[in-house]
């Protein structure tokens, strides 16, 4: 390690940023969909497995969704209001729209009846009693469950069981909407824009590295349907955030670290529209060094008010962030911190906030932070306005990210039981102010608390 290296080492004092990781981008998990009325988050099981579970902001219940047995999930992410996974079916992937829409609830009286009928005489109506609770949506299981409890018959255990499980996997079985895929490459999707239109570039070259110099090769294809519209040659694609993206066009340098060292030549950034807004080059993106080691990652976000774009490099234990003028692409401030969580900070011209985690002296707690630009230079202050204990280690915490409104953070625990913490994002943010959500179970309702989650 380079005196430079461990001299930032002991300034952040074993502190990790935590929105890059390895070359993949994050999957954008938990985040809010359905106009916000919906979060969905990927929380790993006890078998390490993925499990898909979605928490209906309104009624505050929760409901998991363990994949069908025939479909190994991989990846999850969101385009937009859209979630997809991708997952291998045999010796091939296949993409699949999760559908977020939930039927309507149902009053508790016609549920009682319909349960009731689980177990009649005639077994046409046991068949069309288990029709209509399928139709449940996913919140209203907990119904389903109580009866389950109650139960003295084995007919009506049964169907109840087999209905649960069929609510459970109804939102992997939307229909018209798969793409099949020779290998998993959905976790190098992008989200964008081309020629007016919101489509996803995904490249087409399953040998291209992140740390490529050349030219890329991308399919072009439109959402919702994910069909191909055309294959494009780009410098690498990133996306900002809210289909906004970018290019990034590098140079390799010299330098004392062998085959580490990269140029930033130019960063397109590209709208909503797929329009070109502003090209940042030459010495104006060479403000930013551009080191990278193993699994160099880079990633781009733009700040709510479309004005400023965050860019950071680095490799696995190192990374350097700028902040780039929109209008002018003109180099604001930036800083630099070592790496850890994945999840996306909230940029704004003048700030920029992340969640952290540090492990000092036995002491396992994630920090709320505020980077800020000195008055007289380009370069950053660093504030941290909570540090929240957490009893659990480094790998249960999965990602975190940006509510629609931008007044806290969301992050997903793989505690037993899961559980989601709402992070105010504010200066003067106590422990008390964090709710702490525990998904219980794909049977029972969420329970909320303001209090630190333990084992």
């Amino acid at each position: 390690m380079t005196q430079a290296r461990k001299m930032l080492a002991a300034w952040y004092g074993g502190v990790f940023l935590a929105f890059f990781f390895g070359g993949c981008l994050p999957d954008d998990m938990p985040a809010y969909v359905n106009d916000g009325k919906t979060i969905v988050a990927c929380i790993k099981g006890n078998d390490n497995k993925i499990v898909l579970w979605t928490y209906d902001v309104k009624t505050k219940t929760a409901a998991s969704h363990p994949a069908p047995d025939d479909f190994q999930l991989k990846h999850i992410r969101t385009f937009g209001d859209q979630v997809w996974l991708s997952g291998q079916t045999g010796s091939s992937f296949i993409w699949k729209q999760f559908d977020i829409n939930e039927p309507a609830s149902q009053p508790a009286d016609r549920i009682t009846r319909l349960i009731a009928d689980l177990d009649a005489d005639d077994r046409k109506i046991r068949d069309q009693a288990m029709t209509s609770l399928i139709k449940l949506p996913s919140h209203q299981i907990v119904l389903l469950n109580e009866a389950l409890e109650k139960s003295t018959s084995h007919e009506q255990q049964m169907r109840l069981r087999n209905t649960m499980e069929k609510i459970s996997i109804r939102p992997y079985q939307k229909e018209g909407h798969y793409f099949y895929h020779k290998e998993d490459c959905l976790k190098y999707a992008s989200a964008g824009a081309y020629e007016g239109k919101k489509c996803v570039f995904l490249s087409t070259d399953s040998t291209a590295s992140w740390n490529s110099t050349d030219k890329l090769s991308y399919d072009v294809l439109s959402l919702p349907d994910l069909s191909k519209l055309t294959t494009v040659e780009l410098n690498k694609v990133i996306p900002a955030g809210r289909f906004w993206w970018i290019t990034l066009e590098t140079k390799k340098i010299k330098s004392k670290y062998e085959n580490q060292s990269y140029e930033i030549q130019q960063i397109d950034l590209y709208n909503q529209e797929g329009k070109k807004v502003v090209a940042i080059a030459g010495e104006e993106g060479k403000k930013l060094k551009y080191e990278r080691g193993r699994g160099f990652a880079g990633y781009a976000r733009l700040s709510d008010d479309d004005k400023t774009l965050l860019f950071a490099s680095g490799d696995q234990s190192y990374y350097m962030f700028g902040l780039f003028d929109v209008g002018t692409g003109k180099f604001l401030w930036g800083g630099n911190t070592v790496c850890g969580l994945k999840g996306h900070p909230l940029v704004k011209s003048t700030e920029v906030w992340f969640l952290e985690w540090s492990n000092q002296h036995d002491e396992k707690t994630i920090l709320l932070v505020r980077y800020s630009k000195e008055e007289k230079n380009d370069k950053c202050n660093k504030e941290i306005i909570l540090k929240y204990p957490l009893q659990t280690t480094f790998s249960d915490i999965d990602q975190f990210n940006i509510s629609p409104d931008s007044s806290h953070f969301i992050m997903s625990i793989s505690y037993s039981p899961p559980r989601l913490l709402f992070i105010p994002i504010r200066k003067g943010v106590t422990e008390k102010d964090v709710e702490v959500v525990k998904l219980q179970a794909a049977t029972a309702p969420a329970t909320t608390s303001a209090t630190t989650p333990s084992n």
